[in-house]
């Protein structure tokens, strides 16, 4: 009767801190978007329109897109987009402080209607948090295109770099090296197959590639050190920040998969259980949902609930609706293999053959595996990516040339399954080597 009484307690616990955590999580969601509400109130009116002509004249902007320019980036069509609606301020400013505008939403060719100030109408663009556009307005004023990118992807190498090395030290010294080996082969695989070098200098992609790295990073540094209301501390944050910066690019069923897979190796060893790692994965869903649902308030409040309507007609259009005749020669998955150089430019066989090579190996691994929690979190941390495309059938099929970059995560997991196998299957060998008679004397 005493240890059902302690498993009850423990039961009720638990449930008290889902409440306490969730209600955290809305609450740094909902703050995180009411604090980018009042940073695009302040980045209004900061000019830079000078950059565009200046880009155009030095050919770091050139046109909509640029298959295979590891310079200035594959998305041009993007960064002339978020260019314009950083410099678009025709609208009232209390209407821009919730939505930027699209000067040139029926423009064939984005980067020229940009290029000849083609302003036409005030199309607000409710659908996303726009963080990406209010950087650039603050960034704009006091640097050239060419810097800002140059800025991103510098900070996405810095990052990358500060993970490696600290792994590979920690490593050298023994220091949770069953974890630290983990965190080095996802970062790793992310430094090669995420396509970085088409869109890490994106104004689209670059700051939401930034937040991701930089989470997984920070989790890497905190192996082994994290409490579990510091976890779903962090992956709150992270949640609302991924959501400030999503386009509808990968972050977020990114996001929940490094949450889901990663979180128990930064977690302190007393803290490592199944419920801890739900908790977290459920603040990062509740404080992205929080900032997205705050900015659909301050739609409803700014320009009505009508204006809604757009915002979940776009959404449905993005999971089931009808494709372009354009597209009409496309499926989902001929559409996902033959866009695999995104994770690596101009070598899409090779991404193709990688990950195949990470689902069948990191299945094998996990299934070798099952019994240990760890193994199964890794593993199960693909299920949001590889439903992403299903769910997103549409929107996948059209822009599978940038979306196929998820799939790094079932590269970088299956490697990191296949490691852990290696690793525990030494681990026995270790325990079950004979002891030397000798050793045994000494």
């Amino acid at each position: 009767m005493g240890t059902g009484n302690l498993e009850k307690e423990e039961y009720q616990f638990s449930w008290s801190r889902v409440i306490i955590w969730l209600a955290l999580a809305t609450t740094i969601g909902a703050l995180t978007t009411l604090s980018l509400l009042w940073l695009t109130q302040m980045s209004l009116g900061r000019g830079g329109s000078e950059r565009i002509h200046e880009a155009f004249a030095t050919q770091a902007l050139v046109g909509d897109y640029l298959a295979g320019d590891t310079n200035r980036g594959k998305h041009q069509f993007n960064d002339c987009l978020i260019l314009g609606m950083a410099l678009d301020q025709r609208a009232r400013p209390r209407e821009l402080a919730v939505s930027p505008t699209i000067p040139f939403a029926s423009a064939p060719d984005v980067c020229k209607a940009l290029q000849a100030d083609q302003a036409s109408g005030n199309h607000f663009y409710h659908n996303y948090l726009h963080g990406s556009t209010v950087l650039v307005r603050f960034l704009l004023p006091y640097f050239s295109i060419k810097s800002i990118r140059d800025f991103y992807r510098l900070m996405i190498e810095a990052l990358l770099l500060i993970g490696i090395g600290i792994c590979m030290l920690r490593i050298s010294l023994g220091q949770a090296v069953r974890e630290h080996s983990v965190f080095l082969v996802v970062i790793i695989s992310f430094s090669r197959f995420f396509g970085l070098e088409m869109f890490g200098q994106s104004l689209g992609h670059g700051p939401a590639d930034a937040v991701l790295i930089g989470y997984i990073v920070f989790l890497a540094v905190n192996t082994g050190k994290l409490s579990a209301r510091s976890a779903a501390l962090a992956a709150s944050l992270f949640g609302s920040l991924t959501m400030v910066f999503e386009l509808l690019t990968g972050g977020l069923p990114l996001g929940l998969a490094a949450v889901t897979g990663l979180t128990w190796f930064a977690l302190e060893e007393s803290e490592r259980r199944s419920f801890v790692i739900k908790l977290s994965a459920l603040a990062y869903v509740t404080a992205a949902a929080a900032a997205a649902l705050t900015k659909l308030a301050a739609v409803a409040v700014v320009f009505g609930p009508e204006a809604l309507h757009i915002v979940g007609r776009a959404a449905q259009q993005r999971i089931n609706g009808s494709l372009d005749p354009m597209f009409s020669d496309r499926n989902l998955l001929s559409s996902i293999v033959g866009n695999m150089d995104a994770l690596a430019p101009g070598l899409g066989p090779l991404s193709f053959g990688v990950f195949l090579i990470a689902l069948v190996s990191g299945g094998w691994a996990a299934w070798r595996h099952r019994f240990r929690q760890e193994a199964m979190l890794l593993a199960g941390s693909n299920v949001p990516v590889l439903a992403w495309p299903f769910i997103f059938h549409q929107h996948m099929i059209i822009h599978a040339w940038f979306m196929d970059r998820i799939f790094v995560w079932t590269i970088a997991s299956g490697f990191g399954l296949f490691l852990l196998s290696v690793i525990y299957a030494h681990e026995v060998d270790v325990c079950d080597r004979p002891v030397a008679k000798s050793a045994v004397a000494h």
